[in-house]
């Protein structure tokens, strides 16, 4: 059992996980508890798991053990996070979020998943570099239009450069400043954090998760990359297949009714193209993750749609809601 604080989501986790007893392959049970520290009183039956694994995974994204665009996060370096084996529980928390939650990160940058993976990476642009001073120094080192400039460059960024073990580098004409130049990024982004990306690949072992991203990358990687492709009307009235109530009855009636007035809604708003940006950001910040505990729509097959069978469970805090 999760006893789960809404104002400490991930403190909740840490110390569940954490737990002696606790077992990942059994189901969890989450019980969300009120600022008067009492339950809510929801039962568990997918709902309240599916919204602490949503709680969890945004709290994981925003972590100072990660930084980078919202979209396209790297591992951040904390020595004392290594020393406490933290990477290790992140990786552990988005593991469980992803197979007991159904909540997939989609913050990973491409260079972090290749990590993850063993693939090889790419070479670094410098805008994924996030320490300002440290991305100038190398920027003004790629950008020198002469030798003497690239060597008054390499010696503004010494200091830097020789932490990175960088410095000895020769440099005697200008193609070799870009080796300088991506030795230095890519050990800034990779080598010293192999220690941090040890644990965190650990972490992402729990209940074989690791092992499926390596047997099949490809397949895997949507789940854990930001998603290139908007979210359109089209995709909203293919995602929901509606089982309606018994035919002749109140219910019936009335969700033919709230469905045929979602099918206007998105129909008017996808004609108005200066709104749908607007009302995409608003379903999938408001209503997908309250309803669904989706942030974004998730990936299905293209021929196969997705369907409800039942009314959403509701929490004593919400009233009930009509679902398509």
């Amino acid at each position: 059992m999760i006893n789960a604080c809404r104002d400490d989501i991930y403190g909740s986790a840490k110390r569940a996980f954490t737990r002696r007893l606790f077992d990942p392959y059994k189901p969890l049970g989450v019980m969300f508890m009120d600022l008067g520290n009492n339950a809510e009183g929801a039962v568990d039956d997918g709902g309240p798991t599916r919204e602490f694994c949503r709680l969890l995974m945004k709290d994981i994204q925003n972590r100072c053990l990660f930084e980078g665009p919202d979209h396209s996060k790297l591992l951040a370096l904390d020595s004392h996070a290594i020393s406490k084996g933290d990477y290790k529980l992140l990786g552990k928390m988005i593991s469980i979020c992803l197979i007991h939650g159904g909540v997939a990160p989609h913050f990973f940058a491409p260079r972090l998943f290749s990590l993850v993976v063993g693939e090889a990476t790419e070479d670094v642009d410098l805008t994924e570099i996030v320490d300002e001073v440290f991305r100038s120094q190398l920027q003004k080192i790629q950008d020198a239009i002469t030798i003497e400039e690239t060597r008054e460059a390499l010696e503004e960024a010494s200091n830097s450069l020789s932490l990175l073990g960088s410095l000895n580098i020769q440099c005697r004409t200008l193609e070799d400043r870009e080796i300088v130049v991506q030795c230095a990024a890519k050990f800034y982004l990779e080598g010293r954090l192999n220690a941090a990306m040890e644990q965190f690949v650990d972490g992402l072992g729990c209940l074989g998760l690791h092992a499926a991203i390596k047997a099949n990358p490809k397949h895997i990687r949507y789940l854990f990359l930001a998603k290139e492709d908007p979210l359109t009307a089209q995709d909203l009235i293919y995602v929901f297949s509606p089982h309606f109530a018994e035919e002749g009855s109140n219910h019936r009636r009335s969700e033919i009714r709230t469905y045929a007035w979602f099918r206007d809604f998105l129909l008017v708003r996808k004609v108005e193209k200066c709104k749908w940006t607007k009302v995409n950001a608003l379903l999938c910040k408001r209503f997908l993750p309250l309803l669904l505990g989706w942030k974004s729509c998730p990936h299905w097959d293209s021929k196969t749609s997705q369907s409800l069978n039942s009314y959403i469970l509701t929490a004593n805090s919400l009233k009930p809601t009509h679902v398509m």
